[in-house]
């Protein structure tokens, strides 16, 4: 019985100095009186089933809680746990529940938070293929030294077997990252098993590029409105969108020291092609920046160039920049996508005389085949050869 109370009276603790923070870095009233409220029917339930401290945050007893009190949301308790782990109070936030990797597939992850900003969600994707190719090993006793291609495609074969066709896309992605970490970082493969691994090919699912009319153009940005922080953002998200032909998370991953605003250009360090290249910066882009840099861009604590507008003013994340320029096209009437504006991007240097090899290191392609891709949007060249029109 005095575990227990020991434990409750650690969890009210936590949870007052927890809600303090808050306070400090800025979350609103509303916020913490929600969180407030669920925190207390949390600290109910843990004093009700008479837990320890050890089994307070876990998986197992968060789905208990939420389905004796049938409730969806439990940000509150998310929230508290990561505190904690801040805190070094507990051993892990809550979360899914996964392997303990061992090297070189642990190192490997490290090194894409560390060297290449990636996103939670797509750390998530390569730890889930990474915990699958580790178990496949380990069940055949494969060594990670000997794997040959055939072995990846065995893997995959049966990993990806029950999996949608975007999905499998990603997991070789992944697996290509690693493939090529384990012979170009570390040593361990003697072959770049990377280009080897591709999938099968599907033509006849394949659409072709979509892209903006310049009438359409004129449409988007004449919905453009530079009152608030967030049209701000969205603006700089829309030009460097337009005019660099970035991809979402690319622009997610910029950072302040990546623009050098005096020489007008950017660098960008993580592309998928693994080629950092240096672009330049038209200046209408370069003003949208400084405009949300000056006038819309919170005052928080990291680097990155696009930051939340709510407490704690993280970084964005690729749908943030997805789903700014998706609602700014829905004001606009367009029935489109930010990736639109890449495939725009990608026309109008066809247009401009660009060769295939020239729009291949400007989009950041890995292979010359993604590029060809966009030959086939060029419908005012086809019209004026085809059709000898004047356009």
């Amino acid at each position: 019985m005095q575990k227990t109370a020991t434990s409750v009276e650690a969890l009210h603790r936590a949870i007052r100095l927890y809600q303090k923070w808050m306070q400090q870095v800025g979350y609103s009233l509303q916020t913490r009186g929600n969180y407030q409220c669920q925190l207390r029917h949390w600290a109910r339930f843990v004093v009700d089933n008479d837990l320890p401290w050890e089994q307070i945050f876990t998986v197992d007893t968060l789905t208990a809680f939420r389905k004796t009190l049938k409730i969806k949301s439990v940000s509150a308790v998310y929230g508290l746990s990561r505190y904690l782990y801040a805190q070094k109070q507990i051993l892990a936030p809550i979360g899914k529940k996964r392997w303990h990797l061992p090297e070189p597939y642990a190192a490997y992850i490290e090194y894409r938070r560390g060297h290449h900003r990636v996103s939670r969600g797509y750390t998530g994707s390569i730890h889930r293929v990474l915990e699958g190719l580790h178990q496949w090993l380990d069940k055949r006793d494969i060594a990670i030294a000997d794997i040959t291609i055939s072995h990846i495609d065995a893997f995959c074969a049966e990993f990806n077997a029950p999996l949608a066709l975007v999905t499998r896309k990603l997991y070789r992605s992944c697996l290509r990252g690693f493939l090529s970490y384990l012979y170009q970082q570390t040593g361990l493969l003697k072959k770049d098993l990377a280009p080897m691994l591709v999938g099968p090919a599907a033509y006849a699912l394949e659409k072709p590029p979509k892209f903006l009319r310049p009438s359409q153009i004129k449409c988007l940005f004449g919905a453009l409105e530079m009152r608030t922080p967030t049209d701000l953002r969205t603006g700089a998200m829309l030009y460097l969108a337009f005019t660099l032909g970035l991809r979402q998370c690319e622009i997610s991953r910029i950072a302040l020291d990546d623009i050098h605003f005096a020489d007008k250009q950017l660098t960008l360090t993580t592309r998928k092609n693994n080629q950092p290249t240096t672009l330049p910066i038209a200046d209408q882009t370069l003003k949208a920046i400084t405009a949300y840099v000056i006038g819309g861009r919170p005052d928080c604590g990291h680097r990155m160039l696009f930051a939340n507008h709510l407490t704690p003013y993280g970084p964005v994340q690729a749908n943030t920049v997805s789903r700014d320029i998706s609602v700014l096209m829905q004001k606009a009437g367009l029935a489109a996508s930010a990736y639109w504006l890449r495939h725009s991007y990608a026309q109008n240097l066809l247009e401009s005389g660009a060769s295939i090899y020239e729009i291949k290191e400007m989009m950041g392609h890995d292979t010359i085949q993604s590029s060809q891709r966009y030959l086939s949007i060029h419908t005012q060249l086809m019209r004026k050869v085809i059709c000898d029109e004047n356009v």
